[in-house]
């Protein structure tokens, strides 16, 4: 995955603190989509378009009791969403259907690789959804996130972030607010910061024909030395950003 590109903009520690970020994000993203896929279908929920994302050859699938299975990957590596090679194996544990107020699920990695990096930590969802919403709303929170490439450099991740998902005869449509913070590879803090007013807005639509980033909303990017301002437009189903930091800003695409 290319996450930045070739540009004159930024400084290299400007761009690395900005790639470590995307790619650990798209790391644990990639982790939401597998967890939310298994567990829609080992609870025999209805409603969802299950995009099979654990079909190659090789995979155990073992459902040890009700609400909780692990999944263990062939040594080969299977490929998974977005084209990432996946290996290792995670626990996935819940109570309830997804798609009903009360709803919790866990998700526990220690021996899970993407691409070749390995990814750790505790993912836990909760269906937090009130009468009064007009959408279904989960807290997603991830404790001792961490990604460990294989030249030995580390990278950490915590999330707070709340999901607002709404279902309709068009799409299905997602919105997230919330935080995140860590140390990059770099061994800078960083902090990420999606406002309600300007929350990331994804539809399937968009996904189905390739394009996985938000089509709207605005992600602060904070470390030590620099605010990036992340801007994924107005709602056109493409790949592109606008980064701005410093007074200086490009427009990137994302591969």
């Amino acid at each position: 995955m290319t996450v930045f590109g070739k540009t004159q903009c930024f400084n290299e520690a400007e761009r690395s603190s900005y790639e470590t970020e995307q790619f650990i994000e798209s790391y644990f993203t990639t982790v939401d989509d597998l967890t939310e896929d298994l567990v829609d279908e080992y609870s025999s929920e209805v409603g969802r378009v299950h995009r099979n994302v654990l079909t190659c050859e090789g995979v155990t699938l073992e459902l040890t009791r009700a609400g909780r299975l692990e999944v263990t990957l062939p040594e080969a590596g299977c490929t998974g969403p977005y084209g990432y090679d996946l290996k290792g194996s995670f626990v996935v544990e819940w109570e309830g259907t997804r798609w009903q107020e009360g709803f919790i699920s866990y998700t526990v990695l220690n021996d899970f690789y993407i691409d070749g990096v390995q990814v750790k930590g505790a993912r836990i969802v909760e269906n937090i959804t009130t009468a009064q919403d007009t959408t279904l709303v989960y807290q997603v929170t991830v404790n001792d996130g961490e990604a460990i490439w294989p030249d030995g450099t580390t990278a950490t991740r915590n999330v707070n972030r709340k999901h607002f998902w709404y279902l309709d005869n068009n799409g299905l449509y997602l919105w997230i607010t919330g935080r995140t913070n860590g140390v990059n590879k770099n061994d800078v803090e960083y902090e990420t910061l999606i406002d309600e007013d300007q929350p990331l807005y994804l539809e399937s639509n968009c996904v189905v024909s390739g394009n996985y980033i938000p089509s709207s909303g605005i992600k602060t990017l904070s470390t030590e030395r620099n605010d990036f301002i992340i801007d994924y437009g107005n709602g056109s189903c493409d790949n592109k950003v606008i980064i701005s930091v410093g007074g200086r800003s490009a427009e990137l695409t994302i591969n």
